[in-house]
């Protein structure tokens, strides 16, 4: 929830070109951004042509850090070239090319989409409870006092130990107005275990 309301929302775009606006206003904002992330983009609410936005036009966001705009579903996202080059560098990209990983345009589909928080730069302990405060305020201020989440995988670019941390230091600041129940993930056997 956090991570996604501190990044671009899209989900009032009513047209790709709005989609480019929106993020090029975000990094005007923020210049010393390293990466760009949008969510909520529906190409069927476009006014315009209902079409996913191109690689090209995140190219013209930038070409100096990775871009990407996921699709409203989650399924699909359009990265730009600097971002493509970086996915397709990594080891986990070589299965997934021609079915999930469509270089001539941009599109990365289901698994392909999650790369992008392999090639973002590890977020620290900060930023995580930056994240973590804006979500439990916001929880709070509906009068919510417990929920269950899935914050240990949730976080791109965040691993587990970064997160657990800044639980730790919310909670020791007295920072923590909700109690939380955390669902602890692990993909592998191997994850299982280190935790």
């Amino acid at each position: 929830y956090a991570f996604s309301n501190l990044n671009v929302k899209l989900m009032d775009a009513k047209s790709a070109g709005e989609v480019v606006a929106l993020l090029k206003e975000r990094l005007e904002a923020q210049p010393e951004s390293k990466w760009l992330y949008g969510r909520g983009w529906n190409d069927q609410n476009f006014e315009d042509e209902k079409r996913y936005p191109t690689k090209e036009e995140m190219d013209s966001v930038s070409t100096e850090i990775p871009v990407i705009v996921v699709r409203a579903c989650g399924h699909a996202s359009v990265v730009n070239s600097l971002a493509l080059e970086k996915i397709m560098a990594l080891p986990d990209a070589a299965p997934l090319m021609g079915e999930y990983i469509h270089p001539e345009t941009g599109v990365l589909n289901e698994q392909a989409t999650k790369l992008f928080y392999k090639i973002m730069e590890e977020r620290t302990v900060e930023e995580v409870e930056a994240m973590l405060h804006f979500g439990l305020t916001k929880l709070a201020e509906c009068g919510i006092t417990c929920c269950q989440s899935d914050d240990l995988k949730a976080i791109p670019a965040a691993p587990w130990r970064t997160v657990i941390q800044a639980y730790k230091n919310l909670e020791a600041k007295g920072e923590m107005p909700v109690r939380i129940y955390e669902q602890c993930l692990c993909g592998t056997v191997a994850e299982y275990e280190e935790f």
